[in-house]
């Protein structure tokens, strides 16, 4: 089952964008690096309503495109940050710390069948 296209007229857009701001429109669309319009990025680190912000709307939303991330967040970071920190932070599932027993005993037995060559020749 294919999606139905609706086709606006010209007059019908623009009764659409009437109170709507273009630039905030296309800054919200865009995913490319070059879509920051001189936007100051925060630096530094992460504050916990900001991890917070960040957690609720990729939980929330669909991941498109990292660049895009941050301005739909409400967060004045770059999208790399954004991803960085979910990345190595905030993804659920997320194990940090010590291996197993069990995990340390696989690793081993997997170096002993594979070596130390990543490489198949």
């Amino acid at each position: 089952m294919s999606p139905s296209l609706t086709i606006l007229t010209a007059d019908a857009f623009e009764c659409r964008l009437e109170n709507f701001s273009w630039e905030i429109y296309e800054l919200k669309m865009r995913c490319k690096s070059s879509a920051n319009l001189t936007l100051k990025h925060k630096k530094g680190l992460w504050s916990p309503d900001e991890d917070q912000k960040l957690r609720d709307y990729i939980l929330n939303h669909d991941l498109g495109c990292w660049s895009s991330v941050p301005i739909n967040a409400g967060l004045q970071r770059s999208g790399k940050s954004c991803r960085l920190r979910w990345t190595n932070y905030l993804r659920p599932g997320l194990k940090r710390g010590m291996f197993t027993t069990h995990e340390e005993q696989v690793i081993l037995t997997l170096h002993g069948m594979l070596g130390n060559n990543r490489k198949q020749q």
